[in-house]
């Protein structure tokens, strides 16, 4: 069983990268902590955020020798780094005179590796006697590209944390950090969009969530930046017919491929890469069910997309779609499925059918928050 140290007193826990590694780029290092932060999150209720800056919880510095916490470095193997229980502050330090790797593959120290199994000292869990745990007193090799936590990693963290992550009775925890958003309380949304690999996404100021036909994944949210190659927020995002995804911010936008993955060379200017829609602020965007053709909304009009140009009687209010009665303006949209396609202003949704032309489906609008986060402690297939 794992020994415990201390905890933390927040369901928020905010980390920085304070000192650079100088065998990898600060956004690569970046990456391969959110990677290993995420080995813990997925069986908590903790959130790790990254902060650019202000006070953290957790410090990361790459360091050499003699760095002033009376714990020095030894050069090159042997002590590769060493974290602190959070009553000692939780910070996190890795000796820079190691050649560091990304992941396993490389020809140095697996980063990665040692960054959760470090993490869990700064969570407040010692050394394992468990030679299979993630604690266990070396590091030791995994197979496929990621690790997992052991049943006596987690059974540690529940008696630290709780049970998934709620804290014991007789933990306190405090309001510091606390600045993840509640989308129970304010569902209104930025963009949303369901990818080729069936997952749907929705963005909300910096950060995004995960859901399925059922509701929100656990560990959400999380931040843009963290998981994206831009920064939050974004305006609007939209898959083709094809299956590459569009994400828009301001003037430009971003190309992920049909795995979801980032295509080099963007992000580009709108008014070069692509032609008669809004060149920027696009409001929402959403392929229709019906002809599978994009559609780009800013304020009270909206665009039909076609590369060979915008077609006659384009672009078109939208209270052609609603009736007077609609919302002024569209947050967000989303083709669902082969047979139904969503739009979303404030905090409600509107289902759109018609043929040739949008049409909102009667029963409509309904509540964001209820139907598509299960606000209301019910799941909604039926959305």
């Amino acid at each position: 069983m794992v020994n415990l140290g201390s905890y933390w007193h927040a369901n928020n826990i905010t980390y920085r990268i304070v000192d650079k590694c100088r065998s990898m780029p600060l956004d690569q290092v970046k990456t391969i902590f959110r990677k290993a932060f995420d080995v813990w999150e997925e069986h908590t209720n903790l959130h790790f955020i990254y902060k650019d800056e202000g006070d953290v919880n957790m410090e990361i510095r790459f360091v050499t020798g003699d760095h002033g916490d009376g714990e020095n470095f030894d050069g090159r193997g042997s002590i590769l780094a060493h974290a602190y229980f959070p009553r000692y502050g939780g910070a996190l330090h890795f000796d820079d005179d190691e050649l560091w790797s990304p992941d396993k593959y490389g020809p140095g120290i697996d980063l990665y590796a040692v960054s959760v199994h470090e993490i869990g000292h700064s969570l407040g869990l010692k050394h394992s006697h468990e030679r299979n745990a993630i604690m266990a007193p070396y590091y030791h090799k995994y197979t496929g590209n990621r690790l997992y936590l052991h049943v006596d990693d987690i059974a540690a963290l529940n008696r630290l944390y709780g049970p998934n992550g709620v804290a014991s009775k007789h933990w306190k925890f405090s309001n510091q950090n606390n600045d993840l958003p509640n989308i129970c309380k304010h569902a209104v949304i930025d963009a949303i969009e369901r990818l080729p690999n069936g997952t749907i996404y929705a963005f909300q100021g910096s950060y995004f969530w995960a859901l399925n036909e059922l509701g929100p994944l656990p560990g959400y949210p999380k931040r843009i930046e963290d998981y994206w190659p831009m920064k939050g927020p974004v305006d609007a995002i939209v898959t083709n017919s094809e299956g590459y995804t569009y994400i828009f911010k301001n003037d430009q936008y971003w190309m992920l491929n049909r795995l979801g993955r980032p295509i080099r060379g963007y992000p580009k200017a709108i008014k070069k890469g692509l032609i008669d829609i809004p060149t920027s602020t696009i409001d929402a965007a959403l392929t229709w069910h019906f002809d599978d053709k994009p559609y780009f909304f800013k304020k009270s009009m909206y665009w039909k997309y076609s590369r060979f140009g915008l077609p006659k009687r384009w672009p078109r209010h939208t209270t052609e779609i609603f009736n007077e009665k609609g919302p002024k303006r569209i947050d967000a949209g989303m083709k669902f499925d082969e047979k139904s396609t969503y739009l979303f202003s404030g905090e409600r949704y509107w289902k759109v059918t018609g043929f040739r032309y949008m049409k909102i489906a009667e029963g409509y609008p309904r509540l964001t928050a209820r139907f598509w986060f299960n606000c209301d402690g019910i799941s909604h297939p039926e959305k």
